[in-house]
């Protein structure tokens, strides 16, 4: 059974692409009924501008915190490496004492 295709006037008014391997040639207007009215513009769940808004920094945010645990892995064992050294030729106490403190929270063993 075909599906129905509901009137203009209930339907989102933003161009949407249409299926298969040319579809970003064949735009259309969404197929879906509308849910909210923002200047005028009729949008449905999907398209209104304020939903896209909040999709796309919850994406950044993911894609941030996901760079900030790649960089922290990548540069967490130089770090390590570095403060080694830095222990080895350290002759003030307090310093050598921090530097225990990041090589033992580093390895785990805090």
């Amino acid at each position: 059974m075909p599906q129905k295709v509901l009137p203009t006037e209930v339907r989102c008014q933003e161009s949407a692409s249409g299926e298969g391997q040319w579809g970003a040639f064949h735009r259309h207007q969404c197929y879906k009924r509308y849910t909210v009215i923002r200047d005028g513009t009729r949008y449905c769940k999907v398209h209104d501008p304020e939903n896209v808004k909040a999709r796309d920094q919850a994406r950044q945010w993911k894609w941030k915190e996901e760079q900030k645990s790649r960089r922290i892995q990548v540069s967490g064992h130089m770090l390590l490496k570095a403060c080694k050294d830095a222990l080895a030729v350290n002759d003030n106490p307090a310093v050598a004492m921090i530097l225990k403190e990041a090589i033992n929270k580093a390895e785990g063993r805090w």
